[in-house]
């Protein structure tokens, strides 16, 4: 959980465990990674909320939710 953002994964509508891996190919800062075959998440507040991620998830399946 992130000081100033939350970035939420959907894991209903995820599609990593199925090979889909734009988010973490896509992210500049790497805030993705694989975490035993599931879509991990580091450090939230280096997400420079370039939505890039958000623009190339086929499911929609990542939030991006700014607490201030």
């Amino acid at each position: 959980m992130g000081i100033f953002i939350d970035v939420l994964v959907d894991e209903n509508l995820c599609e990593f465990s199925k090979g889909c891996d734009k988010c973490i190919t896509i992210c500049p800062v790497d805030i993705f990674y694989n975490q035993s075959g599931r879509l991990g998440i580091k450090d939230e507040d280096e997400c420079t909320l370039c939505d890039q991620c958000l623009e190339v998830c086929p499911t929609n399946a990542i939030k991006i939710v700014k607490k201030y």
